[in-house]
């Protein structure tokens, strides 16, 4: 048979209740296995405690945004416009993810990792919603998504994208403007 291509495979993080009202937490296969793979990089393939996997997260982050790949003949960073602020995000956006592991000693792999970060961030964005709409006449309906993320054409999301985006390529044609006036 064919091959299902990864935007239209999706890997169940949470099963459904078994009353069938909550359905299962489902992650589009392509963002899944991008989770997987940043994380395998991040903890050099080996499942690591969780403090170990936050600190190395932090790490990690603040490498790309210095260092360039060894295969870049520019010697551009990969995410220069990655600063510390953005890197203490993400390693805290995993330590949530993992808080109920952070004493412990058992290591954690890129798939638990992953699902971790995934239903944390649907927790976040749908407190990020409670919040926005505590006021508002409508607020007090049946919840919208649950633990899911947030999906990838909500405007808010396209908007983050865009901003992140533009910031990027500022950064980068600063980067290349600096790098032909000293060429």
């Amino acid at each position: 048979g064919a091959e299902v291509p990864p935007t239209l495979t999706h890997y169940q993080i949470l099963p459904g209740s078994a009353d069938g009202s909550a359905p299962p937490v489902e992650i589009r296969g392509d963002i899944f296995s991008f989770c997987r793979k940043q994380m395998l990089e991040i903890t050099q393939d080996y499942a690591q405690p969780a403090s170990i996997v936050v600190q190395m997260t932090r790490d990690w982050c603040g490498f790309q945004s210095i260092a360039p790949p060894p295969d870049d003949p520019n010697g551009v960073p990969r995410h220069p416009e990655w600063d510390f602020n953005t890197c203490t995000g993400l390693a805290q956006l995993v330590a949530l993810s993992l808080r109920a592991d952070l004493q412990g000693s058992n290591p954690v792999d890129s798939m638990n990792v992953c699902k971790r970060m995934f239903l944390t961030s649907g927790a976040l964005h749908r407190v990020d919603f409670l919040v926005k709409k505590a006021w508002t006449v409508g607020a007090r309906g049946p919840p919208a998504g649950g633990l899911a993320p947030v999906p990838e054409d909500d405007p808010e999301q396209q908007k983050l994208v865009e901003e992140a985006m533009r910031w990027a390529n500022k950064v980068y044609d600063r980067l290349k403007q600096q790098k032909q006036a000293t060429a």
